[in-house]
This record gives structure tokens, C-alpha cells and sequence, in this order.
């Protein structure tokens, strides 16, 4: 990002505000926070992962600052819009009903299995399968989420656990 967040400062009584501290203190961080894209989707409920890599259905966004969703046609993905090159930060976060079984969750870019996190699951308790990691995308990159079980479970989302997430930390250029 192009600004810094300027830490908050404690001012004496009677501090007058002029133009140069303003920019300093308060306008860098407003600047800040506006330079902020991402995408954040809830995972579909109920969707049933098998053996087989099974592609994580995704609801409509929560935000979205830049049209980063595609989520219709059984298809769900992010893809990069024009300009927004960069290194981005990609998060699944995906809980399974209850069983001890084991569970593949995988980030894909444009249909590459990218990051992978594997959790065995404790009997009577729910699974959650926490994947993050920090991958360069191009403009028109794709973003996928995939997940096997060695037991056919059923994703849950009853608290809003299970969601799919990616923010940009350094545009190109």
C-alpha cells in the first residue's frame, strides 16, 4: 500500500489543528483504510466433500471493494480485476460436521493447487481446516477452493465459521 497507518497521538488542551498535521495524523490513515481490497464470502452450508477434490461452494460476498467475486453457475472463484496485481493474502477457513475423519483443504490458482492444510478430525466434534497463505496475482488470476474427506461430511457454517477471504497487501507497480 502506497500510505503507513500513523499511530494515534495524545494532543494537550487548546492543540490547534493546522493543515501539515492534519495530512500527518489523520488523513494518512483515511487514506489508508480507502487503499484496503478484498473480497469476503461465506461458504455455501450443507455442501457434501467425498474422496475426491470437491470444489467449496461460496454465498454471495459479505464485501466485496472491487468486484473480485464470481459466484454463480456452481463455478465459485475470486479473480483479480484490472490493475489489482499484486501479493494478496487467501484464507479458507472451513469447518465439517462432526467425525474423525481426515480433511484435505486446498487454495488453487488458476486451477494449481497452491497451499494445502490436512486436520484430523476427533469423533462427536465438529472439524474446522484453517488455510492462509501470501501468493502473487496477476490481473485476471483465479482464486479456487477445493476440499476432500475421507468420509463423506457436510460443511457447516451455523456461526459463520466457514468463509473464504482474500485482501491485497502490495499492488504492483
Amino acid at each position: 500500500m502506497a500510505n503507513a497507518f500513523v499511530s494515534p497521538t495524545t494532543r494537550a488542551t487548546g492543540y490547534v489543528v493546522t493543515a501539515a498535521n492534519w495530512n500527518a495524523d489523520v488523513k494518512t490513515n483515511v487514506d489508508e483504510l480507502a487503499d484496503f481490497h478484498g473480497v469476503l464470502c461465506p461458504v455455501t452450508a450443507g455442501t457434501t466433500i467425498g474422496a475426491a477434490d470437491t470444489a467449496v461452494l461460496l454465498d454471495a460476498p459479505t464485501f466485496d471493494t472491487d468486484s473480485f467475486a464470481v459466484v454463480a453457475g456452481g463455478h465459485e472463484h475470486f479473480t483479480v480485476p484490472a490493475g489489482m496485481g499484486g501479493y494478496y493474502q487467501i484464507t479458507i477457513n472451513l469447518t465439517f460436521a462432526a467425525g474423525a475423519d481426515t480433511h484435505d483443504v486446498y487454495i488453487k490458482v488458476n486451477n494449481a493447487h497452491v497451499f494445502k492444510s490436512t486436520n484430523t478430525g476427533i469423533a462427536g466434534q465438529v472439524t474446522t481446516v484453517n488455510v492462509t497463505g501470501i501468493y502473487h496475482l496477476a490481473a485476471a488470476d483465479h482464486v479456487d477452493f477445493e476440499a476432500a474427506s475421507t468420509v463423506n461430511r457436510a460443511t457447516s457454517n451455523t456461526n459463520g465459521e466457514s468463509f473464504a477471504c482474500m485482501h491485497l497487501l502490495n499492488r504492483d507497480g
